[in-house]
């Protein structure tokens, strides 16, 4: 009989364990959870940043020596295809 007791003690201390144990690792799942949503926000707060930084830097006027270096970089990146292989196929619409 006292073993019988002793088991079913033994049995109940187990559980609680396991249900100790589950708990423990159910918190350490929000834990880490929640650092990374805290990480992920501070990752798209930093984007944001840059994007807008990036904008305002856009925005900026530019002075004359600059923006005839855009614009002389952006026509020496214009290619003009000759070969008809490469072009648009068919008819040109008369817009």
């Amino acid at each position: 009989m006292a073993d019988n007791l002793e088991l079913a003690e033994l049995r109940r201390k187990l559980a609680e364990e396991q249900r100790l144990r589950l708990e423990a690792e159910q918190q350490r799942q929000a834990a880490e959870d929640g650092r990374k949503a805290a990480e992920h926000q501070r990752n798209a707060a930093e984007a944001r940043r840059k994007v807008a930084e990036d904008l305002a830097m856009a925005s900026q006027p530019q002075n004359l020596e600059s923006y005839l270096e855009s614009c002389h970089s952006l026509s020496l990146a214009i290619d003009v295809v000759t070969d008809r292989s490469l072009t648009t196929q068919g008819e040109v619409t008369n817009p």
